[in-house]
């Protein structure tokens, strides 16, 4: 009875922390999930997929590259010319006079062929290296909008990861509480089992003395055995939460904790006008909702883009080692280069009948479906939320009442052992006042349990896990 009234106090206190035992806990679900893991995967996945966009739109295409050709020996004869080549020489010429050489001779410089050089422009082993840089100018703000979808994405990932955490707790909370009421309802079960099992023998020991009859016997048999399966079925559900809880948890440790503990999960927000524009915003479903939205209006404006012009840059620079002037006979490495800008404008897509029209009506009018949803939904959460606050309220409520009956209860079973001992009533209403109590206990943190599963949905919603 000492832990009931301590119950009463806390339970609308403002409690702000963990237990210790069970933080521990949700920091090994949190580390062991294998769904979390995913998430983390998902959120690396988005956050790659947005450095390609960014790279696509802020850096140009680089490239280099190296090339080696090997001709056959008729191509290579085929580029070799044959030019003849001449030597200076004097020559002693005759003196004529008349046509009568007249015995004298001049020297004279003449040009006389000594032989051929060959004028190779062809090689069989070639070699040329070359870098080029492509930037696009202008796409119709394609890439900026793909930039925004992508941040979009990783910006969903990140909440999906942050939902689930969430996701998670809320389901170990839940868990790790059921898991103590359970304990606490095999307690009250196993201490009124013992109770009822002993008045049981003291009742036969009164039969055997001829002090009551065998109708107060069997009635208190029939109470004690029918705690029995009671017991049985409370340790199966127990076994068996127990063994969900460790594959959501990842670890097999036992519950350490005491379920009075349960009132230190408490609302930071309790109306409904604060706790309604936080629940909107992180909705995952909104989120998604609303991603969605985002995402199909920069879809429509690519889908746009494609009526508009797209200009294109280039720059090449070049290395081939090849005869660079005429008359040159050893090759050098000779460089060249090549810039320009492309503009293309379509025509087509601005047909009225085109394929790109009716792709933005459709895109248009999935966009007006996309509201309706939207708005649905809205209204969806807000009656959510409106119903899980008055869940809480009627709880609270439910706690005060079975925390009043519960007193009664005790205070009966205190008159009844009284009475009892003066002679004024017999073992049988001792009895009845023994399960009453022990049920009210039970009734109490059932409420209790009710309360806190309630408060935690809440919290869940409100990501304050």
């Amino acid at each position: 009875m000492k832990h009931s009234f301590l119950i009463l106090l806390l339970t609308f206190s403002w409690g702000i922390a963990l237990s210790e035992d069970l933080s521990k806990l949700l920091d090994i679900a949190l580390v062991n999930n294998p769904t979390l893991k995913q998430y983390r995967l998902d959120v690396q996945i988005a956050q790659a997929q947005f450095q390609q966009a960014w790279a696509d739109f802020w850096l140009p295409d680089v490239s280099a590259g190296a090339s080696f050709t090997y001709l056959d020996p008729d191509t290579v004869n085929r580029g070799k010319m044959t030019v003849p080549q001449y030597t200076m020489t004097n020559l002693n010429l005759p003196v004529m006079n008349g046509g009568i050489p007249t015995g004298e001779y001049v020297p004279v410089p003449t040009m006389i062929p000594s032989g051929v050089t060959t004028n190779q422009t062809v090689f069989a082993d070639n070699y040329g290296i070359q870098l080029q840089i492509a930037k696009p100018l202008f796409l119709g703000f394609r890439l900026a909008n793909n930039l925004k979808i992508r941040e979009l994405n990783l910006r969903l990932a990140k909440q999906k990861l942050l939902d689930q955490e969430q996701s998670i707790k809320a389901s170990v909370i839940q868990s790790y509480y059921n898991l103590l009421l359970l304990k606490e309802n095999i307690r009250l079960s196993r201490q009124l089992s013992e109770a009822l099992r002993k008045r049981y023998e003291f009742m036969q020991a009164n039969f055997r003395a001829g002090l009551v009859s065998d109708y107060d016997v069997l009635k208190v048999e029939v109470q004690y055995k029918n705690t029995l399966p009671t017991i049985q079925r409370l340790e199966s559900a127990y076994t068996t939460a127990l063994q969900q809880f460790w594959l959501l948890v990842g670890t097999n440790t036992e519950p350490a904790g005491n379920l009075f503990e349960a009132t230190n999960l408490t609302l930071s927000k309790t109306n409904e006008s604060e706790i309604l524009p936080s629940v909107l915003s992180n909705n995952l479903s909104l989120v998604q909702i609303r991603t969605t939205r985002e995402i199909q209006e920069y879809t429509r404006r690519i889908q746009q883009a494609e009526r508009l012009p797209t200009v294109n840059s280039f720059f090449t620079l070049k290395y081939d080692y090849k005869i660079t002037n005429s008359g040159d006979k050893e090759r050098n490495w000779s460089p060249s280069w090549s810039i320009g800008v492309s503009v293309s404008i379509p025509i087509d897509e601005w047909l009225p009948f085109s394929k790109n029209s009716a792709v933005l009506k459709e895109s248009s009018l999935s966009q007006e479906k996309t509201d309706l949803t939207l708005a649905t939904l809205e209204d969806q959460i807000r009656l959510q939320v409106r119903s899980l606050l008055s869940q809480i309220n009627d709880q609270k409520q439910a706690i005060e009442a079975q925390t009043l009956n519960m007193r009664q209860a005790q205070r009966g079973l205190e008159m009844a052992n009284d009475r009892y001992q003066k002679g004024y009533i017999s073992s049988l209403d001792v009895t009845d006042a023994e399960t009453s109590y022990s049920q009210a206990q039970v009734n109490y943190l059932q409420a209790l349990y009710d309360y806190v599963n309630s408060v935690v949905k809440l919290k869940q919603l409100l990501y304050e896990l």
